[in-house]
């Protein structure tokens, strides 16, 4: 009977490592569609946190567009702070039929099968990694940027002026920079419809603190939902769900 119950337990706490979290944040207007996607890689967890963060100080409130954040993509990689999923870079996978270079792989990873319908089906996609150093200092880390695909400059440039007041060293600030294409990353498999943002917040090995690049990513959503607010013509304060 131990036995059984062991098994059961290691069963039910492999699930919990290989499925990731999703939440929804429905709305009757439903006029887009965001969703948030964070711990991609097992080694970058700002955007755990700060997806989790969020859920919990907007889920009550009512939107004119739904919202769903996946805060755990790599489940596996958050739990043991390692980048990848056992041998799987799950950001070099997107794509029903891409060919991973590194493993030979016809298959796309099942996390990324789970994932990509909710990815087509939306208007706008925030995707949160965080980079080893500042892109200022050090060309070869993207840490401090934004990048990504069919982002209205109005965006763009709320995003930095909100993000960059608080930030005083130059060296330290955000900046948008030309994104490079890379196969089997999320951003390949957006169309020309969806607006892509990639954040890149500067973080591994917690050359920042865990708290500020936390922060830094709320921020960025915060503006997006009050962008978008703007341009749904929605003015007054959100109500509350009954």
């Amino acid at each position: 009977m131990l036995i059984f119950i062991s098994l059961i337990v290691f069963l039910l706490f492999i699930i919990f490592l290989f499925i990731p979290t999703i939440y929804y944040i429905p709305s009757k207007l439903n006029l887009y569609r965001i969703l948030i996607v964070g711990g991609t890689h097992g080694n970058e967890p700002a955007g755990y946190y700060a997806i989790n963060e969020i859920y919990s100080e907007i889920k009550k409130y009512n939107f004119p567009f739904e919202i769903v954040l996946i805060p755990n993509v790599n489940k596996f990689g958050l739990f043991f702070n390692l980048r990848n999923f056992l041998f799987h870079d799950l950001n070099r996978e997107y794509g029903w039929s891409f060919t991973n270079p590194n493993n030979k792989s016809t298959n796309n990873h099942f996390t990324n099968k789970i994932i990509e319908p909710i990815i087509h089906s939306s208007d706008i996609i925030i995707d949160l990694h965080e980079g080893y150093s500042y892109n200022r200092i050090n060309e070869n880390s993207k840490g401090s940027t934004l990048s990504g695909k069919n982002i209205p400059s109005n965006l763009i440039n709320l995003i930095l002026k909100n993000l960059n007041n608080n930030i005083t060293r130059s060296e330290k600030k955000f900046y948008y920079l030309e994104y490079e294409p890379l196969p089997g990353t999320l951003r390949e498999i957006i169309n020309e419809k969806q607006i892509y943002l990639l954040v890149e917040t500067t973080g591994q090995n917690n050359i920042q603190p865990l708290y500020i690049r936390t922060e830094q990513m709320k921020n960025i959503i915060y503006s997006v939902i009050n962008w978008l607010l703007i341009r749904s013509n929605i003015t007054s304060s959100l109500n509350r769900r009954s």
